[in-house]
């Protein structure tokens, strides 16, 4: 694979993945025409195909019609109206979290901000009470699944391609590990709920208030059938708990890792949120440099940092032609790192957003279009709330036996190692 440093200053490049041929585009304007404007011309492509162990037939993973309809189910869980509630569980979940710190312990940020994750995940969405056994499974398999999906995008197609590794071995492990933590959570509400599931039709943005997703997901249509088997309803709940965890838990690990490095933001921030109260982190309102602290970090650290994409019909772009079946690929966070697109692309500015004329389509953390994540919200939220508890209580300083470069992730741009010592944060006079 190309590496991100070698992509921020190319607009449409063709490398090899393994065998396979892979145009890179790079362009806002190549972007937003496949990903907006001719979307219906693009399917997923190989890259999602092959994650199918892990994702089924959930949401990230589907095309078409069979996207459509599920985008439709799915999206009164995250209409604004819950972002109150999202925000009392992060903040619970977190100062609980903090609250077990002591100053000068070391902490592994890493896990600390997934495991963090995964319980707002499972509490604001699902909702469940996760036991500590739930959450270590959790722990234990994602990260062999993130590391797996380079290997699994390059093996070859055919016989070859299917014979047992010990990565492939692994993955497939880990993948049942995690489809299995969360069929025990859809059973114990299955089995909780089941006389009471309220009906499909009848879900609407008031429908998801009480139980998040899952009451969405197990009602009942008429007639009594479900709307959906447990198996698709589990593949819509490993997706969001990898959109709606691993994607927060890494974009809180980069911002506690440049807090620390830009003591004057973290300052700023710290000072801002005393002067708002403890309910500002929500809305940008209440809180305008969280914010554009939050809007900084996604573009110089952006989650998901590689789409892709495969052609459905021939596609041009000036004088380069693309047959049907091509693979595409473009980098987010090499748009986002772009100096043609924002000065000083390196430099952690988050004035830049009150100041700066960002061309248009150029700032897309969250995708774009028909597949732009149906979470937003949410992560914004929970990133806004959890910030807020832990710069309130504590300062976080990086040690040097942590490795803060981003890992060798298809999907998540992550860091690979991040261990911070706990300190008080200085009095204010």
């Amino acid at each position: 694979m190309l590496p991100v440093s070698t992509c921020t200053s190319i607009r449409r490049t063709l490398i090899r993945a393994g065998t396979l041929p892979v145009h890179v585009l790079n362009a806002p304007a190549l972007a937003h025409r496949v990903l907006v404007t001719e979307a219906d011309g693009f399917d997923k492509g190989r890259l999602l195909q092959r994650a199918r162990p892990v994702l089924g037939r959930g949401l990230f993973a589907s095309d078409g019609d069979d996207h459509r309809r599920q985008r439709r189910l799915l999206q009164p869980a995250f209409h604004h109206q819950f972002a109150a509630s999202w925000a009392r569980v992060t903040e619970a979940e977190t100062a609980a979290m903090c609250a077990a710190w002591r100053p000068g312990q070391v902490v592994d940020v890493v896990t600390l901000t997934r495991t963090l994750a995964t319980r707002v995940v499972l509490r604001a969405l699902f909702p469940a009470e996760p036991s500590d056994r739930t959450i270590a499974r959790v722990n234990h398999a994602l990260p062999i699944l993130l590391r797996g999906f380079i290997p699994r995008l390059l093996r070859p197609d055919g016989l070859v391609g299917r014979l047992p590794t010990p990565g492939s071995v692994r993955f497939e492990r880990a993948a049942q590990e995690l489809r299995g933590a969360l069929h025990e959570i859809i059973a114990s509400y299955r089995n909780a709920h089941a006389p009471y599931a309220p009906h499909a039709q009848d879900a609407g943005a008031g429908g998801a208030g009480e139980g998040g997703l899952l009451p969405l997901l197990c009602g009942s249509a008429p007639g009594g059938r479900p709307v959906l088997p447990d198996d698709r309803v589990r593949d819509e709940a490993v997706t969001m708990l990898l959109a709606g965890g691993e994607t927060t838990s890494t974009s809180l690990t980069w911002l506690l890792h440049e807090l620390d490095r830009h003591p004057e933001v973290r300052s700023r921030l710290r000072r801002e949120i005393g002067a708002a109260g403890s309910d500002a982190a929500a809305t940008r309102e209440r809180a305008p440099y969280l914010h554009d602290v939050l809007k900084e970090n996604l573009r110089l650290h952006t989650p998901t940092w590689v789409l892709t994409r495969r052609a459905r019909r021939p596609f041009q772009h000036g004088g380069v032609q693309m047959a049907a079946g091509a693979e595409i690929l473009f980098s987010p966070l090499a748009m986002h790192t772009d100096s043609r697109l924002y000065p000083r692309p390196h430099v952690c500015d988050p004035d830049r957003w009150t100041r700066a004329d960002v061309p248009r389509d150029a700032f897309m953390p969250f995708g774009a279009g028909v597949h732009k994540c149906i979470g937003e919200g949410f992560a914004l939220t929970e990133t806004a709330v959890a910030l807020s508890v832990i710069v309130s209580s504590w300062d976080l300083a990086t040690t040097g036996r942590s490795d803060p470069r981003a890992g060798k992730h298809l999907v998540i741009h992550q860091p690979r190692r991040l261990l911070m010592t706990v300190m008080r944060p200085p009095r204010r006079s």
